[in-house]
């Protein structure tokens, strides 16, 4: 055996030296958010337009400035509806916009009234779910808390994204659009999203529109309101043609014909290469006498068992008893595999779920895989664990867990992880480890072996909880 279960407590502070080895490199940069409180009279307002109106560059978690959250990093010189169709119509075939003088709205089309080509960068941005969070206008004549207008976001709810949120401002003669841009992963264990990064959205955002091919200026201003993650206080600020901002009121001797290379796009054909057969007939008599040698010594091999069976019977229960005391055996392997896999299975399974069936709630198709997640990873500690010492069942808990987490994140592409993620996964770290040496069926000590069992759930149970309680 690794060791007995008086070795137990020893080993708790060896998996704490392990967690913190194990998230080492995601700890230089966490989760950070504006932590002065403010009111209407500190707060900083910038001007996007020269049209009156101020904003206040952050967004907030309600309708007051001490619960800021995420800055604006983005601002389009357009009304919101028109910075929605050119960001989310969908790539291809030549797809254009018109104005619909009836509706008087911006609407796709394919005919020759369509004037604007947009989105030929290949960029999938789809309307999105996401918290609600606000932001704040003033001007002279009035002032307001205005909610995301739209939600976009290009890649995966289950997965990782980048998610905008859209918020209409400006006067009636100059709209414009303030967005929030960010990059963000779900965490299956605390059932939400945590922020990555903001630099790397905007850039995102500005690849885009540089694609669109109707930007007639985008540049970087400072309005000072970096400290969120790697938000540094440059906002980007777009500017568009007159043709999208001023709707219909467009030179139509300038409109644009769809590029060839938007409405066509190369294939290439795949060349198939066939087979050698030249060898064909040694290969099947060499196959043909390692099978003759395979059959051969199969033969003896029954021979043998069938002339000394009682011999062979008791080598087998001799085995047996051996490998169930060995350093390793296939229980030692299950718990390993079962708890390094889980997390991995979950992201997978969670991600193909939401793609196959688009229009479900998240909140449904994430429920079977939660409860994989939360029940199904205790289970697997007891039901393998409880075939080893405490030792060897808290040791490998935490390793397969751990390993589990690692890949989890390796998967999604993440070089930073939240602090309050960062202190939860240790927690259930060493309550998996625990539940695993709780379980064990040949402990000495069934006392303390009893302790770890509920001490584990506590742990498991309180780690999952404590973050839906805010």
């Amino acid at each position: 055996m690794w060791g007995n279960e008086r070795a137990l407590p020893a080993l708790l502070l060896v998996a704490l030296i392990l967690v913190v080895t194990l998230f080492a490199p995601f700890s230089p940069l966490v989760e950070r958010s504006p932590d002065e409180r403010k009111t209407v009279k500190d707060v900083r307002f910038v001007q996007p337009a020269d049209d009156g109106v101020r904003l206040w560059p952050y967004t907030s978690r309600g309708r007051t400035f001490e619960r800021a959250t995420l800055p604006i990093n983005a601002v389009v010189m357009t009304d919101a509806t028109t910075t929605y169709q050119l960001l989310s119509t969908t790539p291809g075939g030549g797809q254009r916009l018109y104005w619909n003088t009836t509706e008087k709205t911006w609407q796709p089309s394919r005919t020759a009234q369509a004037n604007v080509t947009i989105n030929e960068t290949g960029v999938y941005w789809a309307e999105s779910t996401g918290s609600e969070r606000y932001t704040f206008t003033m001007s002279n004549r009035s002032s307001q808390w205005r909610d995301a207008t739209y939600q976009l976001h290009h890649g995966t709810y289950f997965g990782s994204r980048h998610h905008l949120r859209l918020y209409a401002g400006g006067s009636r003669d100059r709209p414009w659009t303030a967005i929030q841009a960010h990059h963000e992963h779900w965490d299956w264990f605390r059932l939400r999203h945590d922020v990555n990064s903001l630099s790397r959205s905007q850039h995102y955002l500005e690849r885009d529109f540089r694609g669109i091919g109707l930007v007639t200026e985008l540049s970087r201003e400072r309005w000072a309101n970096g400290g969120a993650i790697d938000a540094d206080g440059w906002v980007t600020v777009i500017e568009l043609e007159d043709r999208v901002t001023r709707g219909p009121q467009y030179d139509a001797d300038r409109s644009e014909t769809p590029s060839a290379d938007s409405r066509a796009r190369s294939t290439r054909a795949d060349s198939q290469t066939q087979s050698e057969h030249t060898h064909t007939a040694p290969r099947v008599a060499a196959y043909g006498l390692a099978f003759s040698l395979v059959g051969l010594a199969f033969a003896g091999y029954v021979e043998s068992v069938v002339e000394e069976g009682r011999e062979y019977a008791a080598e087998s229960r001799e085995y047996v008893r051996r490998l169930r005391e060995s350093p390793l055996s296939l229980n030692h392997v299950a718990l390993f595999a079962s708890t390094a896999l889980i997390p991995l299975l979950v992201r997978v399974g969670g991600i193909a779920a939401e793609q196959a069936f688009p229009f479900t709630s998240p909140k449904v198709v994430g429920a079977p895989f939660y409860a994989l997640l939360a029940v199904g990873l205790p289970a697997v500690a007891v039901l393998f664990g409880r075939h080893l010492t405490a030792t060897d069942g808290f040791t490998v808990a935490i390793l397969g867990f751990g390993t589990g987490i690692m890949l989890d994140y390796s998967y999604l592409g993440l070089t930073v992880i939240p602090y309050g993620a960062l202190v939860q996964r240790a927690v259930l770290l060493v309550g998996l480890g625990l539940l695993a040496a709780g379980g064990t069926r040949w402990a000495t000590e069934p006392i303390p072996r009893h302790r770890y069992h509920t001490v584990g759930l506590a742990l498991w149970v309180w780690a999952l909880v404590w973050p839906l309680l805010g």
